[in-house]
């Protein structure tokens, strides 16, 4: 057997059976009055010893602690029973044999057995399904069915499933012996002929076409439209394609036409697309029992139970775990892949450096790779080693290991050292890419994958469709091949990593998604970061020589609910396979719902419909599917007792528009029409300045205005308040006035106690910046300028760590700084009494950094000065 799957729970070593009993007579009769007995009436041993040797309990717990699986000659050894005896005795009470790693392994009966964990996680009702079948072949898992049976999930009943259009997994349900959705269109439009609706594997898309043209009266005026018919409405719908009907007009110079938004027939064929919608959702409740049936069969998920109980560090007596950091670490060694979504300072850090040190210490691993943000390498590495003194372990840092200098020799010492354990800052591994004939010979699996799918083709139409694409690709492939180079001599194919460990990994979470979907998805692109594509090639390649994967952060889901589809795209990609949600469009179908609503449009003035998908359906069934690949864990009131501060509240302090302000909004608007009706060039102007503009003049007009820049002149026309007036009864007109005073209440509240202020619009420079006029405002308010500094003075590692320090012992009370550079990896916070936002922060993860392990125990306060919504 190979060592990957001795991993996975298949052991053998009968060869060496002898060493631990001699008497095989005394063996064979055990054998003969156990199978005389069965099973069911054999009671396990309990609590009696024999002097220096463990029951069969204690043998168990101790065979997982030294190897993470079923080593069942180690069991043996330490027990004093035959290998024989103690599959007798532990089958369905602690082991169960996985029937099939049984037959990969020739039928050998000491391989493939594995733990509850293992068996309860995943599908269960196709677990079951396939285990009754094994059953009634070989007779040999009637325990298996018995656990099984007990854990399935409960069958959810017709009321509580949502079936939206284009859900892939009803294809398979034939309705006398027609597709469902055929069916729904045969019985909408009243067709003689059955229609052909049929699904694209390798496109991920529907097509609907109809021999026969249908009735008129059906097809184009009461379910369409004389723009867009029944059937194309259909098919979009099952694509989950936007409803956009566009006319040709004529560009002004004569150039080509380009093609205008034709609102009133759009929103005539969105009525006929929600009567169809209508229609379908009362038609497809009297299948309900097929529907059901097939729906379980794809998501009889459960959600799983790691008990990590047994989990001891005696090489490490720092290493001092809570219960739930253990069970992390329980599901980090029975998994290949784990997603640590702990809710911000619970201590994943801890989990995945507990769950690393086990993987190697078990040999499940070999050699693991952590990556951190830049900031937070040296802290990181100062605590997995202070942990784990005797671990080798590498840390690269930054500026240091990957300077070009000493790029290469730092690669061949990974690649050729001992190191069981490299820690890398981000930016270095964004610049390690994997071999150009790594990722040639994938990028030319998938041409001929392609091309044998195309063979298989018979539809004129469709086969001519993906030649084109074939032919893109292709052209595509040969381009990169002649323009790639890889960024070193060692790539990261040459490093043998077989363990990958992310921390922080929202910061790749915007990967492409490109399954030719044809859904216009606000807040997601299909085109993705590179650096957020090249981590995916770097997963997929540690999957695909057998390693394991290990993702963390406390921000799961950012800005977007289709965060849990990149997610489970990253680390759960059979099992979407498997439920038919691998395509995104497919995944939406299935569990979210397109809502059409008002929203403001960026000149803050207007109101635009637009459709986003916001609203989840059959959210138990994803929960329990993500729950197979993610640990959870919310701080709770023992975990705030050990250090997490109780949180106060968020405050919104909203500033009065001066009439500046509103005048310069107005031109924004005039500028946002400009743009969208294309009378701008996109260089000169577009949504995203506007948008920035507005954020701009949100905070002060000398940001966006050329005539109002020095202070004299911002001093003579934006007084910072109307009156005298200082505390709640001021009237402030700007931001930084009314952040400055509730800066300087919390000053005065909490005397020794720190505050951070994070800025993002603005940098300290020469003239007039929102940093030196918020330090000014503040020193006149009584606040010595030694106690307000500025994030961007520490322009070193050294300069840094002193500046926390300092921030740390109290010595800076005020510290003001961007998200970039305050925000992740800033140790800051073991004085800190409040957090104020000056300027809204692009993604919500960005908010509340504050949370997380205290060294003190207080309360918090989260102030946004300006108008935000949290």
């Amino acid at each position: 057997m190979n060592e990957e799957v001795n991993h996975i729970g298949i052991y053998t070593g009968i060869d060496e059976l002898d060493v631990y009993y001699d008497n095989e007579d005394a063996e064979d009769d055990l054998l003969k009055s156990c199978d005389a007995a069965g099973t069911a009436d054999v009671d396990v041993p309990a609590a009696e010893k024999v002097p220096g040797l463990c029951n069969l309990e204690e043998g168990f717990w101790k065979t997982r602690e030294k190897y993470g699986y079923i080593n069942l000659k180690y069991w043996a050894k330490v027990t004093g029973y035959k290998m024989d005896e103690i599959l007798h005795l532990a089958n369905g009470i602690y082991i169960w044999q996985d029937p099939v790693r049984y037959e990969l392994s020739d039928e050998d009966r000491y391989s493939g057995w594995i733990t509850r964990e293992e068996m309860l996680t995943g599908n269960l009702v196709e677990k079951y399904h396939k285990t009754e079948k094994y059953h009634e072949q070989t007779g040999l898992y009637e325990e298996n069915l018995k656990l099984l049976k007990a854990n399935l999930p409960e069958e959810v009943l017709g009321d509580e499933l949502y079936i939206g259009m284009g859900v892939t997994w009803l294809r398979d349900i034939t309705l006398e012996g027609v597709g469902i959705y055929a069916s729904f269109v045969s019985f909408l439009l009243e067709t003689k002929d059955v229609p052909d609706v049929s699904y694209e594997d390798y496109t991920g898309k529907w097509k609907v076409l109809c021999d026969r043209k249908p009735a008129h009266i059906l097809n184009e005026v009461i379910y369409g439209t004389s723009k867009m018919s029944a059937v194309k409405i259909i098919e979009h719908l099952l694509n989950l394609k936007p409803i956009k009907i566009k006319d040709p007009v004529m560009k002004p110079d004569g150039s080509g036409v380009s093609y205008v938004l034709n609102k009133t027939e759009t929103f005539a064929a969105q009525k006929k697309a929600e009567l169809i919608e209508a229609k379908w959702h009362e038609w497809v409740k009297g299948y309900m029992p097929e529907i059901i049936k097939a729906y379980m069969e794809h998501f009889g998920y459960s959600i799983p139970s790691y008990d990590g109980h047994w989990i001891d560090f005696p090489d490490s007596p720092k290493c001092r775990l809570k219960d739930y950091q253990k069970n992390a670490a329980a599901q980090i060694i029975s998994c290949k892949n784990v997603l640590l979504a702990d809710e911000v300072g619970s201590g994943k850090t801890y989990e995945y450096c507990a769950g690393v040190h086990k993987l190697i210490q078990m040999q499940l691993s070999k050699k693991a790779l952590i990556t951190v943000p830049n900031d937070t390498v040296k802290a990181v590495y100062d605590l997995y080693t202070d942990l784990f003194p005797n671990d080798k372990v590498l840390c690269c840092y930054p500026n240091g290991n990957f300077k070009s200098s000493h790029r290469k020799k730092t690669l061949e010492k990974i690649r050729n050292g001992d190191y069981e354990v490299i820690f890398m800052p981000h930016s270095s591994l964004d610049r390690l890419t994997l071999s150009k004939e790594y990722l040639r010979k994938k990028k030319r699996a998938e041409l001929r994958n392609l091309q044998a799918y195309i063979e298989q083709v018979h539809v004129y139409e469709y086969r001519q469709q993906l030649r084109r694409v074939y032919t893109a690709m292709k052209h595509k492939t040969d381009k990169w091949e002649r323009e790639y180079k890889d960024t070193y001599q060692t790539c990261f194919d040459d490093l043998g990593f077989d363990l990958l460990v992310v921390d922080e990994a929202h910061h790749y979470k915007n990967i492409s998604i490109n399954h030719f979907c044809g859904s216009e998805v606000i807040g997601l692109h299909t085109e993705g970061s590179k650096k957020a594509d090249n981590m995916l090639d770097r997963v997929r390649y540690i999957e695909k020589t057998g390693g394991r994967v290990i993702f963390a952060t406390g921000t799961p889901i950012t800005n977007s609910m289709t965060d849990i589809y990149t997610w489970q795209y990253y680390l759960q990609p059979q099992e979407l396979r498997e439920s038919q949600t691998y395509y995104f469009h497919a995944w939406l179908a299935t569990f979210t719902k397109a809502v059409c609503e008002f929203e403001v449009d960026v000149d803050a003035q207007h109101y635009r419909m637009r459709t986003r998908y916001s609203s989840f359906q059959n959210l138990p069934e994803l929960m329990k599917m993500f729950a197979s690949v993610a640990h959870f864990h919310k701080a709770d009131h023992e975990d705030r007792q050990e250090g997490l501060p109780e949180f106060e509240a968020y405050k919104d302090i909203v500033v009065k528009k001066t009439e500046e302000q509103k005048k310069y909004i107005e031109e924004l608007v005039k500028r946002t029409e400009d743009v969208r009706a294309g009378r701008v060039d996109p260089a000169e102007d577009n949504l995203l300045k506007i948008t920035l503009d507005g954020k701009k003049i949100a905070l002060d007009e000398r940001l966006v205005r050329a005539d109002r820049t020095t202070d004299q002149m911002a001093e003579q026309t934006l007084p910072d308040t109307k009156e005298e007036k200082t505390g709640k009864d001021a009237e402030h007109t700007n931001r930084v006035s009314a952040c400055a005073e509730n800066v300087r209440m919390m000053y005065q509240k909490h005397p020794g106690f720190t505050q951070a202020v994070f800025l993002d619009i603005s940098t300290p420079k020469a003239g007039f910046n929102l940093y030196d006029k918020l330090k000014k405002t503040l020193v006149d308010k009584g606040i010595p300028a030694g106690e307000i500094r500025f994030i961007q003075e520490a322009d070193t590692a050294a300069k840094r760590k002193k500046m926390e320090k300092d921030f740390n012992a109290g010595k800076i009370r005020i510290l003001i700084g961007s998200t970039t550079k305050l925000g992740t990896g800033c140790n800051i916070q073991e004085r800190l009494v409040a957090v104020h936002h000056l300027d809204v922060p692009w993604r919500p993860a960005d908010v509340g950094r504050i949370l997380r392990t205290f060294k003190i125990k207080k309360n918090v306060e989260v102030t946004d000065n300006g108008k935000i919504i949290i």
